[in-house]
């Protein structure tokens, strides 16, 4: 399985890509990362994960591009936030 976190860096990413990670649920190479920053050298203790320039380096732009490529999508929109509330 293949996993995309766009966002890997943000609070939310980050949790769950360490927790993906850190149960063994994901193997680093599993994990596909892109953010708004530049790549980190060590995610979580973790140097061999792949790191995405842009959506466009997986051949997505959209959650739904990026599951049509075999990967698994979660989508939270900052609107979703307090939706609940």
């Amino acid at each position: 399985m293949r996993v995309g976190l766009i966002g890997a860096t943000g609070w939310l990413g980050s949790a769950l890509g360490a927790g993906l990670l850190a149960r063994g649920i994901l193997a680093p190479g599993e994990l596909v990362l892109l953010n708004r920053s530049a790549p980190q050298p060590n995610y979580h203790g973790h140097a061999d994960v792949t790191w995405a320039r842009n959506a466009g380096a997986v051949g997505c732009a959209t959650a739904r591009q990026l599951a049509a490529r075999g990967f698994r999508t979660l989508l939270v929109e900052r609107e979703d936030f307090g939706a609940g509330a």
